[in-house]
C-alpha cells in the first residue's frame, strides 16, 4: 500500500533535480564554453605571433604551472562544490584558501625546479622558482573561487569573472601583435596576469558578498569531514588533471618545442568537450549533494550528455584540418590533426565516468575516485613515455585515449549500479 504513495512523490523530485541541474549545468557550460572559445582563438594568435620553439617553451611553462595548480585546487575546489552550502561556510572558505596557498607554494616550487631542469635552464635559477610557484599559487586561488561560486548557487557570477580574464589573456597577446612589442614570454604573462589582478577583486568583493547573500542550508551529517575529504579528492581529481595538464610540459621535453607546440594548440580544442561533462557533473555534484533524487538521475543524463559530446566530437574532428591550415607549414599539420581526433574520441569515452564521480563526490567516497584515477593516471603516464619520443604530440595523445577506455568501462558500470541502487547500498 506504501507503493502507490511513494511513486507519485519521487516522481516531482526526480524532475526538480533533473531541472536544477539542467539550469545550473547551461550556466556553468556558458562560461566554459565562452572561455574555451576566446582561449583557443588565444592560442592560434599566439602560435601566428611567435615560433613554434618560442611558443612550444611557453606553452611548457603554462603547462607545468596549471599541472601543480590543478593538484593544489582540485580537492579543495570540489569540497567547496558540495560543502559550502552549509553553516560553516566562512570557516570553510577561509580553510579552503589557506590549504591551496600552502599547497601550490610548495608544488609551485617542484614546478619551478623542473622548468628550470628542462625548459629555461639559462634563466636565473631563483628567479625562475619563486615565479612559477607565485603564479601557481595565484592560479590555484582563482580556480577556487570559482569553484566557491558555484558552491554557492551562483553559477551565473563564474561567466562574469572567467569571461572578462579569458578575453583580457587574448587582448595583450593581441596588442603585443599588433605595435610588434618585445614582451619576454609573452604567452606566460599573457595567461596569468589578468587572473591573478581578478583574484583580487573577487576574494575582497564579489566572494564575500555571495556567502553572505545566501541562506545557509543544514547538510546531513557525514562521517567524512573537510579535512578527509580535500585529501582523498586531492589524490583522486590532482593525479588526473596534473598528468595531463602536465602534457605539453612532457612532450616538450621528450620530443622537442615544436611538438610541444603542436600538441599545446590541439589540446584545448581536443578536449573542450570535457568542458560539456564537468559543467553537467558540478552541477550533479552540488544538487547530489543536498537532494538523494539527484543519484538516481545520474544514468539519465549520462545517455543525454553523450550524444551532445558526440557531435561535438565530429564537429571539432572536422574542425581540426582548417585550425592548421591557418598556421601554416611551420607547424606539424598532420600530427595536430591526429591528435585532435584521438583526444576528442576520449572526450566521448569518458563523458559517463565524470558523471559516475561527481555522484561519488556527492556521497564523499572519494577514495574510490582516487583508486580509478591513479589507474588512468598511470595508463595515460605509461603509454607517453614509450610513444611520445617516437610520435611526439600523437603519441600523448594515443596515452590520453587508452586512459579513456578504462574510464569509460568504469563509468558505464558505476552508473548502472547508481541506476538500480546497488552503488548507494
Amino acid at each position: 500500500m506504501t507503493t502507490p504513495a511513494v511513486a507519485p512523490a519521487a516522481a516531482p523530485a526526480t524532475s526538480r533535480a533533473g531541472s536544477g541541474i539542467a539550469r545550473e549545468s547551461l550556466w556553468l557550460f556558458g562560461g566554459y564554453a565562452l572561455n574555451a572559445a576566446l582561449g583557443f582563438v588565444f592560442w592560434i594568435v599566439a602560435a601566428r605571433l611567435l615560433t613554434p620553439a618560442e611558443l612550444g617553451h611557453d606553452a611548457a611553462l603554462v603547462s607545468i604551472i596549471t599541472a601543480a595548480s590543478a593538484v593544489a585546487s582540485s580537492g579543495v575546489g570540489t569540497a567547496l562544490v558540495v560543502m559550502l552550502a552549509g553553516t560553516d561556510r566562512s570557516q570553510v572558505l577561509r580553510r579552503s584558501y589557506l590549504v591551496t596557498a600552502g599547497l601550490a607554494g610548495a608544488l609551485g616550487i617542484v614546478a619551478g625546479l623542473l622548468a628550470h631542469r628542462f625548459i629555461v635552464p639559462d634563466a636565473p635559477f631563483g628567479v625562475v622558482v619563486v615565479a612559477i610557484a607565485a603564479l601557481c599559487v595565484g592560479w590555484s586561488i582563482f580556480t577556487i573561487q570559482g569553484q566557491a561560486l558555484a558552491g554557492l548557487d551562483r553559477a551565473p557570477l563564474t561567466v562574469a569573472v572567467t569571461a572578462p580574464v579569458t578575453a583580457a589573456k587574448l587582448g595583450v597577446v593581441v596588442v603585443v601583435g599588433a605595435f610588434a612589442l618585445s614582451v619576454p614570454h609573452v604567452v606566460l604573462v599573457a595567461s596569468f596576469g589578468p587572473a591573478i589582478l581578478a583574484t583580487i577583486v573577487v576574494g575582497v568583493w564579489l566572494l564575500p558578498r555571495a556567502v553572505n547573500g545566501r541562506a545557509p542550508i543544514e547538510l546531513p551529517p557525514h562521517p567524512i569531514g573537510y579535512g578527509s575529504y580535500v585529501t582523498r579528492d586531492t589524490l583522486a581529481i590532482g593525479t588526473v588533471l596534473g598528468v595531463n595538464l602536465s602534457l605539453a610540459f612532457l612532450v616538450t621535453a621528450l620530443a622537442g618545442p615544436e611538438q610541444g607546440a603542436v600538441f599545446s594548440i590541439a589540446f584545448p580544442l581536443g578536449t573542450a568537450l570535457d568542458l560539456v561533462a564537468v559543467s553537467v557533473a558540478t552541477a550533479l555534484a552540488r544538487r547530489a549533494a543536498t537532494d538523494a533524487s539527484g543519484h538516481g538521475a545520474g544514468f539519465g543524463v549520462w545517455v543525454r550528455l553523450v550524444g551532445v559530446v558526440a557531435l561535438g566530437a565530429l564537429a571539432a574532428s572536422a574542425a581540426a584540418p582548417v585550425v592548421f591550415a591557418l598556421l601554416g607549414p611551420a607547424y606539424d599539420a598532420r600530427a595536430g590533426i591526429a591528435t585532435i581526433v584521438l583526444l576528442v574520441v576520449a572526450c566521448v569515452l569518458r563523458s559517463g565516468y565524470t558523471i559516475w564521480t561527481a555522484l561519488l563526490r556527492a556521497r564523499r567516497l572519494v577514495g574510490r575516485v582516487a583508486g580509478w584515477n591513479a589507474v588512468t593516471a598511470a595508463v595515460v603516464v605509461a603509454v607517453s613515455f614509450w610513444l611520445v619520443p617516437t610520435w611526439g604530440s600523437v603519441g600523448a595523445a594515443v596515452g590520453v585515449l587508452a586512459a579513456s577506455f578504462v574510464s569509460c568501462a568504469a563509468g558505464a558500470v558505476g552508473l548502472h549500479l547508481e541506476r538500480t541502487g546497488s552503488e548507494a547500498a
